[in-house]
């Protein structure tokens, strides 16, 4: 209960649950915000050179983040195509019942 985490754990926790997410298709709307979090981390990782001791561990971890970052990016591209599909949809049935209304008030007319 008393148990506090560090800062690598809660990235790691974070990172988890965002490779879950993308399992599952699911992009939230914090996603582009995980997006840019990720590449600082990432760039913190490829500038700090202090960790030569674990040059494997840290390759590893630069590899992982990377990957995510590559799934982040492709997940957000496909629901903007999903939304951007949606508005599209709605605005050519909207055309659609405004030239039915115009084709019925002619007909009417005749």
């Amino acid at each position: 209960m008393n148990y506090k985490y560090t800062r690598e754990e809660i990235d790691q926790l974070i990172q988890r649950q965002l490779q879950e997410n993308l399992k599952k298709g699911q992009v939230e709307a914090t996603a582009t915000l995980e997006l840019e979090k990720l590449r600082v981390q990432l760039e913190d990782l490829k500038n700090n050179s202090g960790e030569e001791p674990k040059s494997e561990e840290k390759r590893e971890k630069i590899l992982s983040i990377d990957r995510l970052i590559k799934q982040l990016e492709k997940a957000i591209q496909y629901d903007d195509k999903i939304v951007e599909s949606d508005i599209v949809s709605r605005l050519n049935e909207k055309n659609r019942n405004k030239q039915l209304a115009i084709e019925s008030k002619r007909v009417i007319n005749i």
